[in-house]
């Protein structure tokens, strides 16, 4: 179909700014653990349990994928998402208190079976936040922004580890969460503008009442 001429691109409409926004800031989150849970694990003497603390995270947010999926949800997915992103931000703030690998490895779970429902309900917001002729670009920049967290979370989890120490590794990622769940609060009207899926609009278009 034709495109307009809108330099953003899929990012033209407002609710899909909010969720590369808020799902980078996720990203950062993961980033930051990958690079400073090997870290406390060492610091703690046992370095060989960091790879088992982030295979607990990664089991843990499989199970909380699965779980979501076999549920049919009666909230909407603006309010699922934005509920997820502050069950995700209460999951991680505590991780910077944990005072052993043990108490580390059980946050994680749960830092984990919050994850994967989060990213799952900002895939599903797609479909509706979305121009109907930029899919495939929008899907692109929710994995860019994705991974793009992830690689600026673990980036800043190194400058930090070396500079900072590990207390404050782990507060940056409270802080991108916390920042992720407050775009998500104060931008919650975005997320629940639909893109215009009118057949009589030109390809392209969006819905004007979202704002931009």
């Amino acid at each position: 179909a034709r495109r307009d001429s809108s330099v953003l691109g899929a990012l033209s409409t407002p609710g899909m700014r909010v969720l590369v926004c808020t799902l980078g800031c996720s990203g950062a989150v993961i980033g930051v653990l990958n690079v400073a849970i090997p870290a406390v694990a060492q610091h703690q003497g046992q370095a060989s349990t960091g790879g088992v603390l982030l295979a607990m995270m990664s089991a843990a947010s499989m199970l909380g994928g699965l779980y979501y999926g076999a549920r049919n949800w009666k909230m909407s997915p603006d309010r699922r998402y934005v509920w997820l992103a502050g069950i995700f931000a209460v999951m991680v703030a505590p991780l910077p208190a944990a005072g052993s690998v043990v108490q580390l490895g059980g946050l994680l779970v749960l830092v984990g079976l919050a994850y994967a429902p989060s990213l799952i309900s900002a895939y599903l917001l797609l479909d509706d936040l979305a121009a109907a002729d930029a899919m495939s670009e929008a899907y692109t920049w929710l994995v860019s922004a994705n991974a793009g967290g992830i690689a600026l979370g673990a980036a800043l989890a190194g400058l930090a580890l070396q500079h900072a120490g590990l207390h404050w590794t782990l507060a940056l990622a409270d802080l991108s969460a916390a920042i992720g769940l407050t775009v998500g609060i104060t931008h919650h009207a975005q997320l629940t503008c639909h893109a215009d899926r009118d057949t009589e609009t030109e390809p392209g278009d969006v819905d004007v009442t979202c704002g931009h």
